[in-house]
């Protein structure tokens, strides 16, 4: 059995899958055989400069875009704990009206506890995300 790395194969098609984010800065494959969207993110897993904050705010915005769209989005990095959990953590922000320390205990929840084990991305979400975004109200007619 061939080891897929970063558990994304590069061999074969994901047809369950519209968007594939590849978050690693590590692993940025010239070619994949998947024939979807590919947006790269390159970070590091580390503290992040502000090219690289930006450019995450920016795929996590696309990200939110394109699942209000109803395309099926696959964010991945080396182990799916933290650089992946950073770009999510955004995207729900767009999303949601949840707390920064709500989005992190949601992906901890549905990801593994361990998810998001980097200090600087968790202080990050937090400092950004803050008590979250406020619930639109409709307006009433007439």
């Amino acid at each position: 059995m061939q080891k897929v790395p970063f558990g994304i194969p590069v061999d074969r098609d994901l047809t369950n899958v519209d968007v594939v984010v590849l978050c690693a800065s590590e692993f940025q494959p010239e070619e994949m055989a998947f024939h979807g969207a590919i947006w790269r993110c390159p970070i590091p897993d580390d503290s992040l400069d502000p090219d690289e904050l930006r450019a995450v705010m920016k795929a996590s915005a696309a990200v939110a875009k394109a699942i209000v769209d109803g395309r099926r989005v696959l964010v991945t990095c080396q182990q799916g704990r933290n650089r992946s959990a950073f770009v999510i953590a955004f995207a729900l922000h767009q999303l949601t009206t949840m707390s920064g320390e709500q989005i992190v205990e949601h992906i901890r929840k549905h990801r593994q506890r361990n998810a998001l084990s980097n200090p600087w991305f968790v202080a990050k979400i937090v400092e950004i995300v803050g008590d979250g975004r406020p619930k639109r109200r409709r307006r009433s007619a007439g």
